[in-house]
């Protein structure tokens, strides 16, 4: 028989593994909002409003993944 603390533990541990899977890698040559900015030389407002643009066309393809930021999960946009 477990007593509460053992299981508090134990699920504080099954928590953080889920945690530090849930980071996802991007595919070759996608790049966030703030990437393509850098790269066109624009601003990221600019750049999300011409992508967004681009993805609703079929030129180009989007895909949400899981990060980590500022310690918080958050999904973000991936632009390829």
């Amino acid at each position: 028989m477990e007593t509460t603390a053992v299981k508090a533990q134990r699920l504080l541990e099954e928590i953080a593994n889920l945690r530090n899977r849930t980071k996802q890698e991007p595919p070759a040559g996608y790049l966030d909002v703030a990437g393509w900015a850098k790269h066109f030389g624009l601003q990221r407002s600019q750049t999300r409003r011409h992508l967004n643009q681009l993805v609703k066309a079929g030129k180009l393809k989007s895909v949400r993944l899981r990060r980590e930021v500022k310690g918080r999960i958050t999904m973000i946009t991936f632009y390829g």
